[in-house]
C-alpha cells in the first residue's frame, strides 16, 4: 500500500518515505506494531504503514490503528481489530509505549479474523 509517494511535500515542508528509523535505541519499520493511546480506558494499538523522515531527523509515523475488544487471560495479550476509517499520524516520542509490540494471529473459530497483541 503505498499511501504517499517517496518525495514530496507537507505544506512547505519537504520530506522523504523510510523503511525503519531507529529512536531511542529502538528500531521501528513498516509493519511494526506498536501501542498508540488509550481511549475510553480501551487500548488503541497500530501498524506502521509510512514513516516519514524530515530535516534533523525528525520522523512520523502513518499507521492504521487497531482497537483492542478485550483482555484475554488465557493468552496474557489483547484481542483486536483493524479500524480501517481513518489513519493515525503520531510521533514515536507520543505512543504510550515505546516497544514495539509482537503480533499472533489465530484461525481458531473464537478469534476469526482477529489478531492478538503482546
Amino acid at each position: 500500500m503505498n499511501i504517499i509517494k517517496k518525495k514530496g511535500f507537507i505544506g512547505s515542508l519537504l520530506f522523504n518515505r523510510t523503511s525503519f528509523v531507529e529512536k531511542n535505541g529502538i528500531k521501528y519499520s513498516k509493519g511494526s506494531i506498536v501501542f498508540c493511546s488509550i481511549e475510553d480506558e480501551v487500548p488503541v494499538f497500530g501498524k506502521i504503514m509510512d514513516i516519514l523522515v524530515w530535516s534533523m531527523g525528525k520522523c512520523i509515523f502513518v499507521i492504521i490503528p487497531y482497537v483492542g475488544d478485550n483482555f484475554l487471560n488465557h493468552y496474557n495479550a489483547y484481542e483486536v481489530r483493524p479500524d480501517n476509517s481513518n489513519y493515525i499520524f503520531q510521533t514515536p516520542d507520543n505512543l504510550a509505549d515505546h516497544r514495539t509490540l509482537s503480533l499472533s494471529t489465530s484461525f481458531s473459530q473464537h478469534l476469526r479474523n482477529k489478531a492478538l497483541f503482546h
